[in-house]
C-alpha cells in the first residue's frame, strides 16, 4: 500500500498591504500583519507545526490542514529514482483529505523523530488504519517538508513506506 497520509503544520500568515497615507503626498504602505491566529502559528517551532498538522490529520480537520499549506503546496511521493507528484495545489489537496478521510475514517498517524535543517523539517512518521477485515495495519515513512517564506509549508516529500513491527507481526 502506498504512504496515503498527509500532515501538515497549521501555521502561515495571511499579509495584505494597504495603502495608509497620513497626508496625500506622504503615502506608504503599511507592514504586512498576519491574522491573529496566524501569529499564533508562526510563533511554534517547525516541529511543532508538523505536531499540529498530525493533529488536525487525526481530526479529520480537512480546513486546519488546508490552511497551513500554501496556495501552490506540492505533495511529491517518491518512488525510487523518480518523484511523482500527487497533489498540486491547496484546494487539490482539500479534494484529495476528504476522499481520503471518507474512504479510510480509521487513519490514524504519529509523528516520530524529526530534524530541522533552515528551511527543511525530515521526520519519520507512522500511519496506521483498520483494513476491511477491521485489523489494525500500520507503515512508517520518512518525510521531507519544505516551509516558505511565510512558514506555511510548500512542499512534502514522503518516501517508500516500511512496515513496521506491529504490521508485520499480524
Amino acid at each position: 500500500m502506498r504512504w496515503m497520509v498527509v500532515w501538515v503544520a497549521l501555521l502561515g500568515c495571511v499579509a495584505a498591504l494597504a495603502d495608509t497615507p497620513a497626508q496625500p503626498d506622504q503615502a506608504k504602505l503599511a507592514k504586512p500583519e498576519p491574522e491573529p491566529a496566524a501569529a499564533g502559528m508562526l510563533a511554534l517551532t517547525p516541529q511543532q507545526r508538523v505536531r499540529r498538522f498530525v493533529e488536525a490529520s487525526n481530526a479529520h480537520d480537512v480546513d486546519a490542514m488546508v490552511a497551513a499549506v500554501n496556495a501552490d503546496f506540492r505533495w511529491l511521493q517518491v518512488e525510487g529514482a523518480q518523484v511523482v507528484t500527487e497533489v498540486v495545489g491547496a484546494e487539490q489537496l482539500r479534494s484529495w483529505l476528504e476522499g481520503y478521510f471518507h474512504s479510510t475514517p480509521s487513519a490514524r498517524s504519529e509523528v516520530g523523530a524529526m530534524l530541522w535543517d533552515g528551511g527543511f523539517l525530515t521526520a519519520v512518521e507512522t500511519a496506521s488504519w483498520e483494513d476491511g477485515d477491521g485489523r489494525r495495519q500500520s507503515q512508517r515513512s520518512t518525510s521531507l517538508y519544505r516551509f516558505d517564506a511565510t512558514g506555511r509549508i510548500e512542499a512534502v516529500w514522503y518516501f517508500p513506506a516500511q512496515p513496521t513491527e506491529q504490521a508485520v507481526s499480524q
